[in-house]
């Protein structure tokens, strides 16, 4: 209220002294100045007093992400939980060796080499569906939890967890059945010999293949490169 009295009395002093010494020309432009000023101050002092209302009404909004949120980044072990309550498919996780594993009883080893046999192009095309879907969950993992240390592995046939048909990493293919040397002579009519259970490969393989995928999306290699120093690194 006091703030207001002065205002309006220090605009009656200056209008009085306008009226007595005939200063209109000097008086109403400082007239204006004095209560334009009057009007920036209130709209600042309550500006002020809201901010400092917020603040108040409001403390974790002041803090660092970090301190006004608990970390709630979900671990391997928590997307697993979550996903083995609505999957059809058996699933295993192994938190020592850091394996990840599905088992999919409907497909096996003889389903395959017959659809090899026939048509090798259809039948890798039939199953990089399913090697593309377990490079974009070792990817979708990572992103959601940060662990870089898990293999996926997709398992056919009987019994279970016996027979590997991929396995993937950090969105990079480790081992496909269809590449590996046995099941290819079994699958060219050669001589048969027991297939024992697919076993991921050593890791110094695992590494060059994936510093020569790298190299294939980076461009400095091309298609035809890739593929054939692919097949010698399998032994194909």
């Amino acid at each position: 209220m006091n703030e207001r009295i002065g205002c309006w009395g220090w605009l009656g002093i200056l209008l009085a002294i306008g009226l007595v010494y005939n200063y209109w020309y000097i008086v109403i432009p400082l007239v204006i100045v004095v209560y334009c000023l009057y009007r920036w101050r209130k709209k600042r002092d309550s500006k002020a007093g809201s901010a400092a209302a917020d603040s108040v009404s409001n403390p974790t909004e002041s803090l660092p992400a970090d301190v006004s949120a608990a970390d709630d980044t979900p671990t391997v072990k928590d997307l697993f939980d979550e996903v083995k309550t609505t999957s059809t498919e058996t699933l295993r996780l192994d938190e020592e060796n850091k394996f990840y594993d599905y088992q999919d009883d409907q497909l096996n080893l003889n389903v395959l080499l017959a659809a090899y046999h026939d048509n090798p192009g259809q039948a890798r095309q039939d199953i990089q569906g399913i090697v593309d879907a377990f490079c974009k969950l070792s990817r979708t993992v990572y992103e959601k939890t940060g662990d870089l240390d898990y293999s996926f592995r997709q398992y056919i046939g009987q019994p279970d967890f016996n027979l590997l048909l991929v396995q993937t990493k950090n969105g990079q293919v480790e081992y496909f059945l269809l590449d590996d040397p046995q099941f290819l002579r079994l699958a060219n009519g050669e001589p048969a010999r027991p297939l024992p259970a697919a076993t991921p490969m050593d890791e110094e393989l695992a590494t060059q293949l994936r510093q020569l995928k790298a190299l294939f999306d980076e461009g400095v290699i091309t298609q035809a490169e890739f593929e054939a120093k692919k097949r010698q690194l399998l032994g194909l």
